[in-house]
């Protein structure tokens, strides 16, 4: 019988992933900014350059601030091989069992459209809020957005970083939190932990409640495509609220806001059970995980294969009728036996002669007289 993992075992499967996908950002983070100095520098070839000075440092910033979009795509684009790696991986030794699915790809657009509409009420959301206006992550999350070129913008932010982050956090650290929890709990924790992963109170309030979305729609789904549709609409969408003035209506009145908010909330739900009830999945029983053994391994038996059993045929005798062979019926007849008369054996005939005893006389015996006194 295999050995159960203990929780620290089970708590490191579900960070790792989310470590490996931090690392690359912030290994093309630290690379990008060594580049980017050494650029700098170059252009001062043959001249002093002073290190001391704050313009340098200045203007490194800015630099770094403008290459920030596309750092967090290479970034993204770094790690996705490690993560499927690891996907595969899990898919191998803690099997879910067969899934199928029965559905058209046209499917798959109805949770791209749920993306839109989630997106559009978590931004009347958080605009809702009044931290928003006070907050200095409403100015970091502006001039984040607007740094870079458009397409840097739709290729890093609406595409590559959907699909490290889902591969991360929802084909990784999600399923393997399935494995020992509920699917309330896990779609809680991995919504939480993709929040604070944000590392600013805005955007980790808006991650949190899109998360659940993207984990119920990949505990329904039972594929990672669901989840990518969706956080790609979302990302693209915000990306759009910021180049295009088609939706500034919704934004500029509080009564707008909120009727915005409950529209798009109602339409994004609406669309997800659409989604649930057009696409069918069905999964085979789950087999028990191959949970490593923290022991010495123990040969295991195979049988050998034997060879097909064949079911023995009894061959299928004539039937013949019994006939029981006729004897010859003799009459019994008794043996003559001869008829001789009994005869008494004639015994001698010897007459009894009786002994002759001796003839004695009788003598009587002299006694002595005594005589009385």
């Amino acid at each position: 019988m295999q050995k159960r993992p203990n929780y620290f075992f089970k708590i490191w499967r579900v960070v790792y992933p989310l470590l490996i996908h931090y690392g690359s950002l912030m290994l093309i983070a630290i690379l990008g900014l060594f580049v980017i100095a050494f650029a700098m520098v170059s252009r001062f070839s043959g001249t002093t350059v002073d290190f001391s000075s704050a313009d340098l440092f200045v203007n490194l910033l800015r630099v770094y601030l403008e290459k920030a979009v596309l750092l967090t795509g290479i970034g993204n684009l770094f790690s996705i091989p490690f993560l499927l790696m690891l996907m595969r991986v899990d898919h191998r030794k803690y099997p879910l069992g067969k899934i199928t699915h029965t559905a058209p790809a046209v499917a798959y657009l109805i949770p791209a459209l749920a993306g839109i509409a989630f997106c559009i009420a978590g931004n009347t959301f958080l605009t809702l809020l009044p931290i928003a206006e006070t907050s200095s992550d409403t100015i970091q999350m502006e001039e984040l957005m607007n740094s870079g070129s458009s397409l840097e913008q739709y290729l890093c932010v609406a595409i590559l970083a959907p699909i490290g982050e889902e591969l991360a956090f929802r084909g990784l650290a999600y399923r393997r939190i399935r494995d020992f929890l509920p699917a309330w709990a896990a779609i809680l924790l991995s919504s939480l932990a993709f929040g604070v992963y944000h590392g600013n109170v805005l955007q980790g309030i808006y991650a949190s409640l899109l998360g659940c979305v993207l984990a119920y729609s990949y505990e329904k789904f039972q594929n990672i495509v669901a989840p990518i549709l969706i956080h790609i609409f979302a990302n693209a969408t915000s990306c759009l609220l910021t180049d295009v003035t088609w939706f500034d209506f919704m934004f500029e009145t509080k009564t707008g806001l909120i009727v915005s908010m409950i529209v798009t909330l109602i339409l994004g739900m609406g669309l997800l059970v659409l989604a649930k009830f057009t696409t069918k999945v069905t999964r085979e029983e789950r087999p028990e995980p191959n949970l490593p053994i923290r022991r010495a391994p123990v040969p295991v038996y195979v049988a050998p294969a034997y060879s097909p059993q064949v079911a023995y045929l009894q061959p299928a005798y004539p039937q013949v009728p019994y006939l029981q062979p006729a004897y010859p019926q003799v009459p019994y007849q008794q043996p003559a036996y001869p008829q001789v008369p009994y005869q008494q054996p004639a015994y001698p005939q010897v007459p009894y002669l009786q002994p002759a005893y001796p003839q004695a006389p009788y003598q009587q015996s002299a006694y002595s007289q005594v005589p009385p006194q």
